[in-house]
């Protein structure tokens, strides 16, 4: 039998009981847990399709934004510690806090930092709860089904100058035919202070000239917004979304067709 020079010093080795060399361990994996671009996409369209409103609870509750700051939530990206939304006042990033320890734990985390958000701004936790139980069925059935009616969305950005602007026009034909322009009320006495063209009596015809007309065009305005876009979504009738929908058309009229058009039809297209 040949012996090699480093196969006899071995031997030596074990024979004087001094172990022999080790092989070196590889060094620990310390790369960060990677994130699928396939499940991610998913992820944030159904964020946007279905949980706009539970977005906005998360920029008002982490971001610190008023309702009309967070309203239209869009989800525009997300990892593991971050996640970026737009809304009305623009982009904010909301940290994951503590980051998320691998890409599965995305839904637990999305879905308690929506329950931590809902339950500090004293939202309805049973509605958000009833939502998530009608997700998992809507998940789990046929291809074929349905998808969920559309959900409202505020006015955004300029929008509020169109709702303003008629409310307070409605809100003037009140006092006017509620009798509360009257010589001596204080609705007389501050049309008179900033001098109204036509004083109190002139701001009392010009209501009253105004107002079949602006009750026509707005009504008109919201039985459109039923039959062109409410009826063909699937909404039904009379309740909460199709009302606060209906009340923003007959105050805003074209503004709430350009955002019904803009985030609710576009994200069901």
């Amino acid at each position: 039998m040949v012996t090699t020079r480093s196969s006899a010093a071995a031997q030596a080795r074990s024979r004087s009981g001094t172990p022999a060399t080790q092989p070196t361990p590889p060094p620990a994996n310390t790369a960060t847990p990677s994130v699928d671009p396939a499940t991610k996409k998913r992820t944030i369209a159904h964020m946007n399709k279905d949980h706009t409103d539970d977005m906005s609870a998360i920029l008002q509750h982490y971001s610190h934004l008023s309702a009309p700051q967070a309203a239209g939530a869009e989800m525009l990206d997300l990892d593991l510690t971050a996640m970026s939304i737009r809304s009305a006042s623009g982009v904010h990033t909301v940290p994951v806090a503590p980051p998320m320890g691998t890409w599965d734990d995305r839904r637990a985390r999305l879905v308690a930092m929506t329950a931590d958000a809902r339950k500090a701004l004293g939202l309805d936790e049973g509605a958000h709860r009833a939502a998530a139980a009608a997700e998992e069925t809507a998940t789990s059935a046929s291809p074929g089904a349905q998808p969920a009616a559309p959900r409202h969305v505020p006015p955004q950005g300029t929008d509020w100058i169109s709702f303003a602007g008629v409310s307070l026009y409605f809100l003037c034909a009140g006092l006017v035919y509620g009798g509360l322009v009257a010589p001596g009320s204080p609705a007389w006495r501050a049309l008179e202070a900033v001098r109204f063209p036509g004083g109190p009596v002139g701001f009392s015809w010009l209501v009253e000239a105004l107002f079949l007309p602006v009750l026509a065009i707005h009504v008109a305005e919201a039985w459109w917004m039923d039959r062109s876009r409410l009826a063909p979504a699937g909404v039904p009738r009379g309740s909460r979304v199709w009302l606060l929908w209906v009340g923003n058309a007959f105050l805003e009229g074209v503004p709430a067709y350009r955002r019904w058009d803009r985030v609710v039809k576009a994200k069901a297209d």
